[in-house]
C-alpha cells in the first residue's frame, strides 16, 4: 500500500482518475486500463489497480490473465471479497469448479452483504 508521503499531485491525480473513469457511466475500458497500469507501475503493491486490470481482462473474456491479476490483488488484500467473487467467476468460466468454490466460500466469508448470489449460482450451473 502506498505511504502518504509517496503521493505527489500527479500520483493523486492518476488514482483519482482511475476511480473516476472506472465508475463513470461511459466505462471507458481503455482509459481505465491505461490509468490502472500507470498506477500499478508507480505502486506495484497497491491492490486496486490489479482489480481494475482484471475487470478489463474479464470484459475481453481473458479469464486466465484475469485470474493472475486477481491473485496479485489478493496478495495485498487477502480479505477483499469482490476479488474473491471475481476470481470465482473466472474459475467457473475456465471450468475449474473446485477452485471457484474455494473462492465463493471466501467471498461469502469476507463479504458484509451478498446481493449477487444468483450470478454465482448461474456460473456454478454452467461449470458442471
Amino acid at each position: 500500500m502506498p505511504r502518504p508521503d509517496e503521493f505527489s499531485s500527479v500520483n493523486l491525480y492518476n488514482i483519482a482518475s482511475l476511480f473516476s473513469t472506472f465508475w463513470s457511466k461511459e466505462k471507458e475500458t481503455n482509459t481505465t486500463l491505461q490509468i490502472a497500469r500507470s498506477v500499478n507501475q508507480e505502486f506495484p503493491d497497491f491492490f486496486l489497480p490489479y482489480l481494475f486490470i482484471s475487470h478489463s481482462e474479464i470484459g475481453e473474456k481473458l479469464y486466465q490473465p484475469a485470474v493472475k491479476s486477481l491473485l496479485n490483488c489478493l496478495r495485498f488484500y487477502p480479505d477483499f471479497p469482490e476479488a474473491h467473487r471475481d476470481i470465482a467467476l473466472c474459475y467457473f468460466s475456465l471450468k475449474e469448479c473446485n477452485k471457484a468454490e474455494q473462492h465463493v466460500k471466501l467471498y461469502l466469508q469476507f463479504s458484509d452483504a451478498v446481493t449477487d448470489y444468483n450470478v454465482l449460482e448461474n456460473a456454478r450451473k454452467k461449470c458442471q
